[in-house]
């Protein structure tokens, strides 16, 4: 096993656990962070396969965005086949979800994939010769086969902070017990936005038949959406209270 495979593991676990104890603290079943790991993998396989499969090979990549839209579609289906209540449920897999990816991160991280642009900054990270992007250097005409690779974003980080910046936010939102989905909506908000800009810094993908970016700003509209609707029908609720 690869240290990339390792640390796909260990987020996964981590997540897994995270989502059973906020499933437990909810006195839901074990089964939705089961569903939630298991659709978050199909999920993220899938969208990768669709991304860049020529409909021959397989594509072995993970995308990310289809774990995290699948993941929640599949535990909001369990819910209502157990006549559970699906938001409380999603905001707690909201809470394992960016654990699990800044732990998964760190695997790109050391495999060398996932990597950014050249840039002039001053915490711009060097690159061995002869990696993966050093090559994509080359092969896009940015140098020459026999320069030194250029420094690069340090893309996976900004992405791992990134994922914690979200933990932190989506813990603090169940803190202060606002209104069920209110957390879920916000780190789907958030999660989308971030891939969505995520190729500003980060090398893009030319084996792609798709924009990954066109497909994180859909999925993070129906996240503002969602969002926008909760708030709107808690605002109404309160009102009605009164």
């Amino acid at each position: 096993m690869s240290e990339y495979q390792i640390c796909l593991v260990i987020g996964a676990l981590v997540a897994f656990g995270i989502g059973a104890w906020q499933a437990r603290f909810r006195s839901a079943g074990i089964i939705y962070p089961f569903v939630a790991l298991l659709c978050a993998l199909i999920g993220a396989r899938a969208l990768s396969y669709l991304l860049h499969s020529d409909g021959s090979l397989p594509n072995s990549g993970f995308a990310l965005d289809g774990g995290i839209a699948l993941g929640a579609i599949g535990v909001f289906a369990t819910s209502i086949l157990l006549s559970s209540q699906p938001l409380p449920i999603l905001d707690g897999m909201a809470l394992a979800a960016p654990a699990g990816i800044a732990i998964a991160k760190f695997g790109c991280v050391i495999s060398g994939c996932c990597y950014g642009l050249p840039t002039n900054y001053a915490w711009g990270i060097s690159i061995e010769p002869g990696s993966h992007a050093h090559l994509a250097q080359i092969v896009n005409g940015k140098i020459d086969v026999l320069d030194a690779p250029l420094p690069l974003h340090p893309a996976q980080f900004y992405e791992i902070i990134a994922a914690v910046a979200m933990y932190i936010i989506v813990l603090l939102l169940l803190k202060k017990k606002v209104a069920s989905g209110i957390a879920s909506a916000t780190f789907g908000t958030l999660f989308f936005g971030v891939r969505a800009c995520a190729y500003f810094w980060r090398e893009p993908d030319i084996s792609a038949r798709l924009s990954p970016t066109i497909v994180s700003l859909l999925l993070g509209l129906v996240s503002v959406l969602f969002l926008v609707l909760i708030l709107w029908n808690s605002k109404t609720s309160r009102m009605i209270a009164k």
